[in-house]
């Protein structure tokens, strides 16, 4: 235990002597380079989300496989498929109330 306790301390004092002062830590360099982040705080704030496509506005709040009609007619509008067609959806499957949930 005695032998941990100087190990550690021996960790702790060659750390602080290792250290450099505190002024030369504080002390901003007259040639530093340009921080990324002051550059963008510079920029004029703007909406923070792109605006919705037609196909966003369809199908918002819609799970992926479950979309509806208008939905899958705007992802085709947006795809370039610009002809009028028929969408042919499936139905979902009844989920299954006699089995019991094992997950």
């Amino acid at each position: 235990m005695v032998m941990f306790a100087m190990l550690v301390s021996a960790a702790f004092v060659s750390m602080a002597l290792m250290m450099p002062a505190s002024s030369a830590v504080m002390a901003k360099p007259s040639g530093a380079p340009v921080k990324i982040a002051d550059q963008f705080r510079e920029t004029g704030k703007t909406s923070r989300l792109p605006p919705m496509t037609d196909a966003g506005w369809a199908c918002h709040g819609q799970a992926w496989g479950a979309e509806s009609e208008e939905c899958l007619v705007a992802i085709a509008r947006e795809s370039g498929k610009t002809e009028e067609r028929k969408v042919r959806m499936i139905a979902n499957a009844e989920p299954l109330k006699t089995v019991p949930n094992v997950f």
